[in-house]
């Protein structure tokens, strides 16, 4: 049976919460890590919350759990501010104060970061600024992200103004590694440590197209990045928002992250 509980992390906002799933999965499932889910919605959509991922864990759950003897496993999922109440780095700052939260209330020393949408974009910029993360980041699960945003601008002119509400002036060029365009030793110290980075996009997605996905590998590969650590999903998993609650995607999920 899962349990779900809710948990303040600051008291600046009611968003400033995360979600704990307890599990229940049979005993013989081998666990990694535990995930910690990040929502997207442009950083400023107030429908997208820690709720999000309710339907994915719940068939990540009827996957693991397959009769016989069973123990129980914790998965999460954090809110944080949206635009335009506040700018880059806050959503992210919250994210890791989140973290920070989850490491020491739940004694968790290392994790899985999986993030849809801007999710999979906090998700970069975390990675980048980890010196002051605990619990670490061991994998990466990136979900119809958005990574590099002036190429993001360049194909989708339209989104400036959600852009504009998340970042003061050209910021964004700067938010995270590929944006800034570096391609050096220490793009490969960052994302070349992690265990493993696994990039989902559906091509069915209505909001962003491949290049995004397909950007971001190759740029992670001209930087020194081990093909190995990389895999790739792209399939039809439905629209933009449908990705998050796919089945499919749970079967990805734990055939990367269990075993």
């Amino acid at each position: 049976m899962r349990e779900i509980r809710s948990y303040k992390y600051d008291d600046k906002s009611p968003r400033q919460v995360y979600k704990v799933y307890k599990l229940t999965i049979s005993s013989h499932v081998t666990i990694r890590y535990p995930i910690v889910f990040i929502h997207g919605g442009a950083w400023r959509d107030p429908a997208n919350t820690c709720d999000d991922f309710d339907k994915l864990v719940t068939f990540v759950e009827q996957l693991l759990n397959t009769g016989g003897p069973t123990k129980e496993f914790e998965l999460f999922s954090v809110d944080y501010r949206l635009s335009p109440g506040v700018k880059h780095p806050m959503h992210m700052l919250d994210v890791m104060e989140a973290l920070s939260s989850i490491g020491k209330r739940h004694h968790i020393d290392e994790v899985t970061f999986c993030g849809h949408s801007v999710g999979s974009t906090l998700i970069t910029q975390i990675l980048e600024n980890e010196g002051t993360v605990c619990p670490r980041v061991k994998r990466a699960i990136f979900l119809d992200g958005i990574y590099d945003i002036p190429l993001m601008l360049k194909e989708y002119p339209e989104y400036q103004g959600f852009v504009s509400e998340a970042f003061e002036g050209p910021d964004y060029n700067r938010s995270n590694m590929i944006s800034a365009c570096s391609a050096n030793d220490s793009v490969k110290s960052v994302y070349g440590k992690l265990e493993s980075i696994t990039i989902i996009h559906s091509t069915k997605d209505e909001l962003l197209s491949l290049k995004q996905p397909e950007r971001f590998y190759s740029w992670l590969l001209t930087a020194g990045v081990e093909k190995d650590l990389i895999d790739r999903h792209y399939c039809d998993y439905g629209k933009h928002n449908d990705v998050y609650q796919s089945p499919e995607v749970a079967k990805v999920l734990v055939l990367k992250e269990f075993s």
